[in-house]
């Protein structure tokens, strides 16, 4: 991935809240979807395997959103569940990072 497009990626993160409700884990998962659409190459590039090899509770052939909602806690809700999912995906951004300085 563009290091430009990754760090371009990252601010949308950071101010979701201009383009989705805070609070919508659903919204937030269409941002995700069409900012990797619209990305070349996509931003979320392995974030699917990535979620797989790392988070033991993922599990079955489903797509990112299905993933993530298998690792959050299911006490959350509203805000705190956007908030944890923007967690992993930081994550999942740091350590590609990682990877890709080393390389």
């Amino acid at each position: 991935m563009k290091r430009d497009s990754k760090e371009h990626f990252r601010k949308v993160l950071a101010y979701r809240g201009m383009w989705v409700s805070n609070d919508n884990l659903d919204q937030f998962f269409g941002l995700l979807a069409g900012f990797d659409a619209a990305g070349d190459p996509p931003v979320l590039e392995g974030f699917r395997e990535w979620l797989l090899a790392t988070y033991p509770a993922c599990s079955g052939p489903f797509g990112f959103s299905v993933l993530v909602l298998q690792i959050l806690p299911k006490n959350l809700k509203g805000r705190e569940s956007v908030d944890h999912a923007v967690v992993i995906l930081t994550r999942f951004l740091d350590e590609t990072d990682a990877a890709a300085s080393s390389t």
